[in-house]
């Protein structure tokens, strides 16, 4: 049995099918280079207890104790989520490993924020599945990679969130790399690994602002059902230009214009439905974009803050756009593409 595991999943960024991605339309996703990262270690045999230890959100270690029902417990409601993912992972055998000995559990998922505020890179999701893979290697039973794992954990991280999304995070963050995405009715999902065009450049821009993603989804289902044909319309749209931007994949020309006409069809979705994907300096970068030659602006995922990406065959003019934006008060992220997944590593062993 292990006594030391270290586990770490990366955060991901969407960059074309968002919302559509809900309906089953095919979605492109991209994990990154910021990782989700926990540990377990064994430190003492005296008490039944996991110490947990949250660099960046908790002043001091906390004490997470066992409830009756075989569960851990905290009366701090910031943990919720974080206490709803474990408990959803443990088997009964790892529940005999832990309440065996004292163990100090460690999250760090500080990579995927700006100091207290996130990025909108799949915190919560990349956390689930850096925890599944922890807490399976416990037991010397690895975390299979598969569309499997991802069910049981999309189900699961939804749970958490209290919303059901699409699964996409979850898939960037179990298997890396960039991906074809397809969520069938929430029972499965297809998977495709894929490659970017040949001399694309990129840069993340964050907007400063967090989005709630929960919030808009709320609001969207209200909208879709009071309207439901206008829904059911931009949907098909939206999915349109999701087909057509893998079908340029092949050619950076061809793909920066179907990228541009799906953001362009997501604009038209976000004045019927009232969503804000372009708020928060979002139709501030876009407008940007377009005074920029060969440099194309999208918001990345809900919008309305977080991320948003910038896109173009032309490295000279995609620097030109970042020092445009900085003196509108916009930052880059550096991010890169991250093809592992979730990785985990027993550093020792009894």
């Amino acid at each position: 049995m292990p006594s030391i595991i270290e586990s770490s999943a990366p955060g991901k960024v969407i960059l074309f099918g968002e919302y559509a991605v809900l309906e089953g339309a095919p979605s492109m996703v991209l994990a990154v280079d910021r990782r989700a990262r926990v540990q377990l270690e064994q430190i003492s045999q005296d008490a039944s207890e996991v110490q947990l230890h949250c660099p960046g959100f908790l002043d001091q270690p906390q004490t997470l104790t066992w409830n009756n029902d075989q569960q851990l417990q905290h009366q701090n409601p910031s943990l919720q989520l974080l206490l709803t993912l474990c408990n959803g992972l443990l088997s009964k055998r790892t529940v005999t490993t832990l309440r065996a000995d004292t163990w100090l559990l460690t999250v760090d998922t500080r990579e995927l924020y700006s100091t207290t505020q996130k990025l909108g890179l799949g915190s919560s999701a990349a956390l689930t599945v850096a925890l599944a893979g922890l807490l399976r290697q416990l037991n010397e039973q690895p975390l299979p990679a598969d569309k499997h794992s991802w069910l049981e954990l999309h189900r699961l991280h939804s749970l958490a969130q209290g919303k059901q999304g699409s699964g996409i995070d979850i898939a960037a963050s179990l298997l890396g790399g960039a991906s074809r995405f397809i969520n069938r009715q929430q029972q499965r999902c297809e998977l495709e690994t894929c490659t970017l065009p040949g001399g694309l450049q990129i840069a993340f821009v964050w907007t400063g602002q967090s989005a709630s993603t929960a919030q808009y989804l709320g609001s969207l289902s209200h909208w879709r059902r009071d309207h439901p044909k206008e829904y059911a319309q931009h949907m098909a749209s939206l999915n349109k230009a999701c087909e057509q931007a893998f079908a340029e994949l092949h050619c950076t020309t061809s793909f920066l214009a179907a990228l541009d006409a799906f953001t362009e069809v997501l604009q038209h979705f976000a004045q019927s439905s009232q969503l804000p994907i372009f708020a928060n300096g979002h139709q501030v970068l876009y407008d940007l974009a377009a005074t920029q030659p060969q440099v194309i602006y999208k918001p990345c995922g809900a919008g309305g803050g977080d991320l948003g990406v910038a896109v173009s065959d032309n490295a000279d003019s995609l620097a030109s756009f970042v020092a445009k934006i900085a003196k509108h008060g916009f930052t880059t992220i550096d991010l890169k593409p991250d093809n592992q997944g979730m990785r985990c590593i027993a550093k020792a062993d009894l």
